[in-house]
This record gives C-alpha cells, sequence and structure tokens, in this order.
C-alpha cells in the first residue's frame, strides 16, 4: 500500500509512459530515482508519477526507521528499507516507524540534482 499523506505540487510530478500495465501505488524504477504511480494505467499509456512529496509506503516490518533515516527501494523485495546494498535512494523517513510495522511515513526527494 502507497498512499499520498498530502497532494503534490505540480512541479512534484512528473509524465511517464507506461512499459506495461500499472496499477495506482505501484512504484517505477526510472533514470536515477523512484516514483509512485498516481492513477491506474496501460501498457503504452501517459500516466503521472509523484517524485517528491509525503508518502505513506509499504516498509520492511522488521526494521525500525528513525526519523530523518534515508529509505531506499528494495525492487526485489517490493518494500522500502534502510538498508543501502543496490537499493535505490526514494528519501527519508518523516517519523519513526517502529519494529514491526508494515507502513512507513516518506518523503520522496526526487532523482539527485533535481
Amino acid at each position: 500500500m502507497k498512499s499520498l499523506l498530502r497532494p503534490p505540487a505540480e512541479s512534484d510530478v512528473i509524465d511517464h509512459v507506461a512499459g506495461s500495465a500499472l496499477i495506482a501505488g505501484a512504484v517505477v524504477l526510472f533514470a536515477s530515482g523512484i516514483g509512485i504511480l498516481q492513477n491506474t494505467a496501460a501498457s503504452g499509456a501517459k500516466c503521472a508519477l509523484v517524485i517528491r512529496g509525503q508518502v505513506r509506503v509499504a516498509k520492511v516490518s522488521a526494521q525500525a526507521w528513525a526519523a530523518g533515516a534515508k529509505v531506499y527501494w528494495d525492487s526485489g523485495a517490493a518494500l522500502f528499507t534502510t538498508t543501502v546494498g543496490a537499493n535505490t535512494l526514494a528519501g527519508f523517513a518523516i517519523v519513526a516507524a517502529a519494529n514491526p510495522s508494515s507502513l512507513g511515513d516518506l518523503y520522496l526527494t526526487g532523482p539527485p540534482g533535481t
């Protein structure tokens, strides 16, 4: 489950063409960042990706997140994590999240240099 905590600003959303059918809330890797799909899209359809802003996301349940901790997207597990490894930096935890808990509040920071 991924949901917006507040509506994104226009500059925090980019256009994207879906490479396959995607459902709203899906995490999409692009360039050196991630986006969260705002709406369901068929393959080849134009859709909107939130690349910056506050979102509630599915996290590794067995991890505690400290407020301000860097958070990464683990595409293999399809979860957000504080483990760096080969994962893609997504942003930082807005508030602490307990261990165990399945959801965390994250601020997407957008691709580096944006």
